[in-house]
């Protein structure tokens, strides 16, 4: 079971394997070929990240970890750092019910859901 990988870790050892995992996941995503690029405080739009490498993120931390994440993961928790600091929150708490309701969606729904988030963000910004 993936989530076997972190069960013998807790408090900053737990961060910072998350947080490795993170910018390593981060950094696939993205097309590097190291974890390097991907600076813990930038956030992930500034990394260069939109709706299908989110998605895509969130597919691999779910597979790493076997938590169950929302597809907004990226952009509720927008630098590496604040998304390894909710992952190790969530192994603290047991199985999140967090994104459970989109556990079952197609990719089509979850693009159109993250699409409709970033067009709520551009009109508020007008």
């Amino acid at each position: 079971m993936p989530r076997d990988r972190f069960s013998g870790l807790f408090g900053d050892e737990l961060f910072d394997a998350l947080l490795a995992l993170v910018r390593t996941h981060a950094a696939v995503a993205l097309g590097h070929d190291s974890p390097e690029p991907i600076v813990s405080d930038r956030t992930f739009q500034e990394l260069g990240f939109e709706s299908l490498t989110a998605v895509d993120l969130r597919r691999r931390l779910v597979a790493e970890t076997g938590l169950e994440l929302p597809v907004s993961v990226a952009f509720d928790h927008p630098t590496p750092t604040l998304l390894a600091e909710h992952l190790a929150e969530l192994f603290g708490e047991g199985e999140s019910e967090a994104g459970s309701e989109l556990a079952d969606a197609t990719d089509d729904e979850l693009f159109a859901l993250i699409d409709a988030g970033n067009s709520d963000d551009a009109e508020a910004a007008r």
